[in-house]
This record gives structure tokens, sequence and C-alpha cells, in this order.
């Protein structure tokens, strides 16, 4: 099964060709003899535009035949698939005992997803997790002041709550009571990051295209969404309605409302590499069976291994409900904490940061969308409320929050 010439012309083409690096075509772990090591360093060395030659390799390659430099691509497809019969093989032996074992249905399907998520990525080279190899690129984000993990939100107080925005590989989970503003919070993130020109992906299982067509529109012409709905507009509007609906069409936001499941979402990040990733919501995805606790647990661990620099290199926004009232008994009002996330506990255990939203009554009958940070794996706790714009779903980005003292 091992093919070491084929390996050895595609890491020969590379060697002399750094460009098709960059093409991202080829990964280390499509590779099975000692050449594996060659390619993992050749993709260090070209992401950080160093040269590429036999020292800094640590290994030469001839030059390769130009025939060969023109057919990479097919060459590659070839490797790859190569890599995934030898995945294979073992297959028919971890299925079959699978099948056999003496566990509910619903828990064989789960185990099914593991097993091809597996496929995927099944071979390591211990070398390539050294901290040493990981240092360099480290020192150069932090020392020329690199942000580019940062993904800025553009609420000014939600990114200082932060720590500088949303960070790339991090799982975001938003619960709110209903109207309690969670949905409008997404909304308002997406815009800010498509207006950057920044690809957004956002799966809706609640409120189809064309209703959140209506919801950026109200939000960039400040009319009523209502109005809207109705088509009931007064003098001037129908201009700046016009106006908006001619920038929503050039806005890289992605709004997939066609039920999803996670393969589909993964195939979807992988293809257009979004800046962010939000699902409205967890609980309605089609991936949940009637064994919610393990499919909530399961699907939260994939989203989390969808943030990674492998795969999305973004954060993904999940929108939560609530499992029980936010009253009690008398009617006595309820603090929402983490173990109030409805069916798992791994909801709480796979996000880097939880945050509460609901809607705060201002005087003037004026309306804030209050945010409680619940569990911030890098960061403070804190609550703090904002500005917001009912009507038009508009949270006003300049805006500091005001902090609520707790």
């Amino acid at each position: 099964m091992y093919d070491e010439k084929l390996e050895q012309t595609i890491a020969s083409i590379l060697f002399h060709n750094q460009e098709l690096i960059k093409t991202e075509l080829v990964e280390k772990d499509d590779f099975f003899t000692d050449v594996k090591n060659a390619i993992s360093r050749m993709n260090k060395l070209s992401r950080n535009d160093r040269i590429i030659d036999a020292t800094t390799v640590g290994k030469s390659f001839p030059q390769p035949q130009q025939d060969d430099v023109n057919r990479f691509e097919e060459l590659v497809a070839s490797l790859k698939v190569l890599n995934q019969e030898r995945k294979l093989q073992l297959l028919p032996k971890v299925v079959t005992n699978l099948v056999l074992d003496k566990i509910s249905y619903d828990e064989k399907v789960i185990k099914f997803r593991e097993l091809v998520d597996r496929l995927h990525t099944c071979t390591a080279d211990l070398d390539d997790f050294l901290i040493g190899n990981q240092v360099e690129e480290y020192r150069n984000m932090l020392l020329n002041g690199d942000t580019s993990d940062h993904v800025r939100t553009g609420i000014t107080a939600l990114d200082a709550a932060l720590g500088g925005g949303a960070r790339n590989g991090e799982l975001i989970v938003v619960a709110g009571e209903p109207g309690g503003f969670k949905s409008t919070l997404m909304y308002n993130i997406a815009f800010n990051i498509a207006m950057k020109g920044e690809p957004v992906l956002i799966f809706s299982y609640e409120v189809d295209r064309n209703e959140m067509i209506e919801i950026f529109t109200s939000m960039y012409s400040r009319i009523n969404s209502l109005k809207l709905k109705t088509k009931f507009f007064e003098s001037g509007e129908i201009d700046k309605v016009t106006d908006a609906l001619a920038v929503m069409e050039e806005l890289p936001i992605h709004l997939i409302d066609n039920n999803s499941r996670l393969n589909d979402i993964k195939l979807m990040g992988m293809q257009k590499k979004p800046r962010i990733v939000l699902v409205d919501y967890l609980q309605i995805m089609p991936d949940v069976g009637s064994e919610t606790v393990r499919s909530l647990e399961y699907i939260t661990r994939q989203f989390k291994q969808f943030t990674n620099r492998n795969i999305f290199n973004c954060p993904v926004v999940l929108l939560s409900q609530f499992s029980r009232p936010d009253k009690g008994e008398g009617g006595v009002q309820l603090e929402r904490n983490l173990a109030d996330l409805k069916g798992s506990s791994a909801i709480e255990q796979n996000a880097n940061v939880v945050m509460f939203t609901k809607s705060v009554s201002e005087p003037q009958n004026k309306e804030s969308i209050q945010i409680r940070i619940a569990k911030h794996r890098h960061g403070e706790l804190s609550t703090f409320k904002i500005p917001l714009d009912r009507t038009t779903h508009f949270i006003d980005p300049n805006v500091d929050g005001i902090e609520v003292k707790t």
C-alpha cells in the first residue's frame, strides 16, 4: 500500500517549487514514509516565508521532472486516495465489533460518526507537537503585536470583555430566554464582521433566509423591521431600503437554512474558510437524536474540533436554550447558571466562553441587552449592558457597555 516513489516525487516538487506549498493541497498526514517530517517542516517554513533548502528542511530532494510538476495536482489526488485506502484497512474489524456491541442503536450511530471523523485524522507525527517547534510562530505573533487570531465582533463592550474579540479556536455558547436577544446579538456580530469584507457562515434552524435578509436590511437602513414585514413605508424610506439591499448583495454572509447536519457544516466551513461560524440554535439541530444528552455531548465536541486551525481556524458561536423556566415558586426570578444550559453539561464543558443575554428596560421606554460572561477560559467574568434599538435589531457598535454590579 505504501508508494514511496510517489511520496518522494511530490516532496521533490514542493522542495523546488515553494509556491505550490501555499496551495495547501498537500498535508503532512498524506505521507507515511520518512518524507512526512520534511513535508511538515516545509509547510512551517512556507507559512513564515522562510527559505526552503537542505539546511532549513534537514533533507535534500532531487530536481523533479517537469512533467511531474505539470501533473502535481493529479499526483496529490492519487496520494490522497492511497491515504484513505490505508486508513480503511482496519475498518471491517472495527465496524463488526461496533455492530455486535451491546449498546443502543442511537449510541451506535454516534460511535459510527466518531469513527468516520477518525478516518480523516488517524495519523500524527509526535515531533510536530514538540514545544520547540511551536515557539517560533508564537514569538512572531507576540513580539510583532499580531492580533490576527482575534476576531473582533465590532461591539466595543463585548470585544473588551472577550479580551480583544473572539479568538480562533474558541467555542462560544450564547444562551438566553425567548426574547432575550441572543439571535439579535448573533446578527449584529455577523453584520459587523461581514462589513469588513470577511466571510461569515450562519446556520439557522429556526429562521429562514428571507427573514434574515429582512433583519440585516432593517439594521443597515435603521428602518423598523415591522415596516419591512407590512410593506408600509413613509416618504424617503424606499430609497433607504433600496440602498440597504444593494449593500446586502455585496456582503460575504452565507445564510444556510437547509437543515444542515454536522458533516455539511464541516464541508462548507472547510470550503469557505470563514472568519466566524454562527449556529441558531443548538438544541434543534437534526443531529440531536432521542438520546439528547449523548447527542449534544457529541455535537458540541465536534464543534469544538471544528474551531481548530486544521479545519475552520475560527471561532464558532452556538446559540442555546435554557432547560428550566426563569421563575421559581411564587414568581421569584431565578439567577441563571451554567447548569441551566438545556440538554447536557457537555455544552458548558466543551465551551471556551459561555454568555447569557437578557432584555433590560431603561427609562424613557428605551431598552438594552444585558450580557453576562458566565464562563471565560482565558479571561475574567463580567456583566454589562449596551443600548439596543429593538425595532431595527441594531446594537450600536461604538458605545461602551455599562458595567452591571453583581
